[in-house]
């Protein structure tokens, strides 16, 4: 007898077992498609293939002005100040209204162990926002960099 008919029943785990077999099927001819191909839709950052929509891969720049260039045209009523920390290979963006610090962006390594920046706005009770400019299958569309950023600001 498996973990979930011990749980909730046979029923339950046959069903669960078709599930994933279905997702691994799904998986299996998925993966004889193009990797580079555009998927459709507004929204989708993460996934196996390139999304349609501007991201971070297919931006004409690196990935830090690709971020400067969304925060500059879509945050206008803010002042945003951006600083790169070279040895510490990440990028930092303050948002700032009337005087006052309203949201940190730090883009980061998906390897990065820092939590430096992170542990100062929690003890100053400022929003914090942290993108992984390199993990595999996270494109950063505009859209999800937005909306996620305006979340934040919230």
């Amino acid at each position: 007898m498996g973990f979930l008919s011990k749980l909730f029943g046979s029923e339950t785990e046959k069903m669960a077992k078709d599930l994933l077999s279905g997702l691994a099927e799904n998986s299996n001819q998925s993966g004889t498609q193009e990797s580079d191909a555009p998927i459709e839709g507004i929204g989708c950052s993460y996934g196996p293939k390139k999304p349609a929509e501007e991201n971070q891969y297919n931006f004409n720049g690196n990935y830090v002005k690709y971020f400067e260039t969304i925060y500059g045209e879509e945050f206008p009523e803010y002042q945003i100040d951006h600083e790169d920390e070279e040895r510490l290979r990440s990028s930092i963006f303050t948002f700032r209204r009337n005087g006052q610090i309203a949201l940190v962006v730090e883009l980061l390594s998906e390897t990065s162990r820092r939590k430096k920046v992170r542990t100062d706005c929690a003890m100053n009770h400022i929003p914090y926002l942290r993108f992984y400019h390199n993990h595999h299958g996270w494109w950063n569309t505009r859209s999800y960099v937005i909306n996620r950023t305006k979340d934040a600001l919230k």
